[in-house]
């Protein structure tokens, strides 16, 4: 939880001054954000200390790379010329607390998810030595299942985080939410030529996304929420306008669950034989596997979309995803980096799992890039992606 450690050096004789040198060993990450350096002294890697109490000892602050896995030794030089080279070996490693809440009717197991996310960011062989230590929250969240819209994303979701998330690890902690849907409600135009005779008195509008709260009995789908506006306007004549209100349209074969991607539309009350533009504008849902709030420490999961389960692998990619935000993946010095709805990364297109939208092709681990990025990170500093919530 920090990066300082106190060397001591003893000498013969009281009074020495002497300096200290850090040795970086071995495969060292090439450019951590915080470097090795003594505190003692004038800044650098190499500081000298004075005996101040003359009994022979020298001592030495140090700060340790931000890195995880880097490695270092130390040497002792006096003034009077002896050098020696300190026995120990100090290897840095990187510790961050999380706590997975789950609403009460969602069935995926957390333990399925996080056995990933855990081995993700340790990651020994990448050397990205982050361990993860899950610890539980302070109490249940519950909420009924179904979608939470975008607008609602920072009430509702902060809401219910703060009535389960234990605040005894912060600010070195983060809260991963595991919900049913997340959607964002967009709206969807359209516009076509049309002519009013009676085989067209009828016609249906296919929308690029699923109607928004259709509902799911007759009595909801009459009240057709999705709607906004609707008009004929004519062509020739008069150029007039007509209106086309909500009670000439229905959507088209909604299922159980209140899925409609279709709406049908009666002209029959417009002047036969006109010709003119008919447009519509109504409200679709646009679906989200997941979010990081970027001003604190929550992440939240969407384990169903589209009204579907999604598949564990999916939820784990999302949930790396998600986390990888919180310890500030993607930096803007990164060779792939770019920006797209937050910092992501396109190393081979794709395929990584710090690229902004999940699909098959993309990868559940991090990218070789995004990993010489996640291991020299600073997880001490003011990172805002674990500045607790209030």
């Amino acid at each position: 939880m920090g990066r300082e450690v106190y060397i001591d050096a003893g000498f013969d004789s009281p009074g020495v001054e002497a300096t200290l040198v850090i040795v970086p060993e071995g495969d060292n990450a090439p450019s951590p954000m915080l470097r090795a350096e003594v505190l003692t002294g004038e800044p650098g890697v190499e500081r000298t200390g004075i005996d101040a109490k003359r009994d022979g000892k020298v001592h030495f602050k140090v700060a340790l790379s931000s890195a995880g896995g880097d490695r270092f030794s130390f040497k002792i030089k006096s003034n009077s010329g002896e050098e020696k080279d300190l026995p120990e070996v100090v290897e840095t490693r990187r510790i961050l607390f999380y706590q997975m809440i789950h609403l009460d009717h969602v069935t995926v197991s957390p333990r399925q998810l996080t056995a990933h996310l855990e081995d993700e960011f340790q990651n020994e062989g990448e050397k990205h030595f982050i361990k993860l230590v899950g610890i539980p929250p302070a109490r249940e969240m519950v909420q009924g299942p179904g979608i939470i819209e975008k607008a609602e994303w920072n009430s509702t979701i902060v809401r219910l985080a703060g009535e389960a998330y234990s605040r005894a690890k912060d600010p070195f902690c983060f809260a991963a939410i595991l919900v049913d849907q997340l959607a964002e409600k967009l709206t969807e135009d359209y516009d076509s030529k049309a002519e009013i005779d009676e085989m067209a008195a009828e016609f249906d509008v296919y929308a690029m996304n699923p109607l928004w709260d259709v509902g799911t009995t007759p009595a909801e789908h009459a009240l057709n929420r999705w709607f906004l506006e609707g008009k004929f306007v004519e062509e020739d004549g008069d150029g007039r306008t007509f209106v086309i209100d909500r009670s000439r349209l229905k959507p088209r074969d909604p299922d159980p669950e209140g899925r409609a991607f279709a709406f049908t539309v009666d002209l029959s009350h417009l002047p036969q034989g006109a010709k003119g533009r008919v447009s519509f504008k109504y409200l679709v849902t646009d679906f989200t596997n997941g979010v990081s709030f970027p001003w604190c420490n929550l992440i939240c999961v969407a384990t169903r979309t589209h009204w579907k389960d999604r598949a564990s692998d999916e939820i784990r990619s999302t949930l790396v995803h998600e986390a990888g935000h919180k310890v500030g993946m993607v930096p803007a010095g990164q060779t792939t980096y770019y920006v797209k709805n937050g910092r992501h990364c396109n190393h081979h297109g794709n395929k990584c799992v710090m690229f902004d939208a999940y699909h098959k092709g993309r990868s559940n681990r991090f990218c070789e890039v995004c990993t010489r990025s996640l291991r020299g990170l600073d997880l001490g500093g003011e990172n805002p992606g674990l500045k607790p919530f209030s």
